[in-house]
């Protein structure tokens, strides 16, 4: 009975101690510089340049596009693990740039080793979409201030969501259903 009371002990100590090492290990690698509400004002204007990611879709402003949408960049710096791109868009009620979630809902994201933004989004309404991409630099234990320009870049788009109408319905729904049972017979 004792021997069992020890081993039952022992392992509930060793239990216990890597379980409070994984969940008090885990440090933050950069402060997030974006507690600031600037970046959500509509005044707030975008940088000149892209520097720390380059926005490759949306092409400036695209006058159509549908409403599902893949957002992609890559990072022009030589270390994009330390770059986090945040998607904002615009809210006509409150007149500023809301968090703006992808499909797995997440609104902001770690560039990581290889500095590439693929993102799917799904626009809220059909019309004019405005959105903006702010991608900021972390900076490593302490709160820094985020300059436009330099350790932070403002990218804004407007985008033009098109309304899919039932002739483009059809065709989306026989495309999938040719490609269930392509992909059923090979």
């Amino acid at each position: 009975m004792l021997k069992k009371f020890c081993s039952f002990l022992t392992i509930f100590i060793v239990s216990a101690l890597m379980l409070s090492t994984v969940s008090f290990s885990y440090q933050k690698n950069g402060a997030n510089i974006l507690d600031n509400d600037f970046i959500y004002s509509m005044d707030t204007k975008p940088t000149a340049k892209q520097f720390l990611v380059t926005i490759t879709r949306p092409e400036k402003d695209e006058s159509k596009c549908k409403r599902s949408y893949v957002i992609c960049g890559v990072s022009e710096e030589k270390e994009p693990e330390d770059i986090v791109v945040k998607l904002l868009i615009y809210d006509k009620e409150t007149k500023s740039y809301i968090d703006f979630p992808d499909v797995e809902g997440n609104t902001s994201w770690d560039l990581g080793k290889y500095g590439i933004l693929i993102k799917e989004i799904e626009f809220p309404q059909d019309g004019i979409n405005k959105i903006r991409i702010v991608a900021y630099k972390k900076s490593p234990g302490k709160v820094q201030k985020p300059l436009i320009g330099e350790n932070l870049q403002i990218s804004d788009y407007t985008l033009n969501v098109m309304k899919e109408d039932l002739t483009e319905k059809i065709k989306n729904g026989i495309i999938k259903i040719t490609d269930f049972f392509k992909g059923i017979f090979k």
